[in-house]
């Protein structure tokens, strides 16, 4: 099992900056919204964030996050909100290894998927 530290580290200090040139800005943004889904992802799981595998970050998971964000700041979930971005970006990037990105893509973030 992988744990995410590694990934995410990639993703924010270099994936995102270089490949896909993201301001300082926007990677904070990210940093704060997946430190946010970690967060949730940790009292889910009843684990610390360090010990939240790559495998553990499902589709599900990743909408039960949006939902309770959803319920708790009354936004809509789309496209266009930055932790849906985020997140669904970091599902999506090659920094993910293909075992794990396998069949995963998260599309559900679309109102007609629900």
């Amino acid at each position: 099992m992988t744990t995410l530290a590694s990934h995410l580290s990639t993703f924010l200090r270099e994936y995102l900056p270089r490949d896909r040139a993201a301001s300082t800005h926007t990677c904070e943004a990210y940093a704060y919204s997946l430190m946010l889904l970690l967060r949730f992802a940790s009292e889910r799981l009843r684990v610390t964030p360090s010990q939240i595998n790559l495998a553990q970050v499902d589709s599900p998971l990743v909408l039960a996050f949006l939902t309770d964000i959803e319920k708790a700041a009354a936004i809509r979930a789309n496209p266009q909100c930055p932790l849906a971005r985020s997140s669904r970006s970091f599902a999506t990037s090659n920094i993910v290894s293909p075992p794990y990105r396998a069949g995963r893509q998260i599309t559900a973030f679309r109102e007609e998927d629900g």
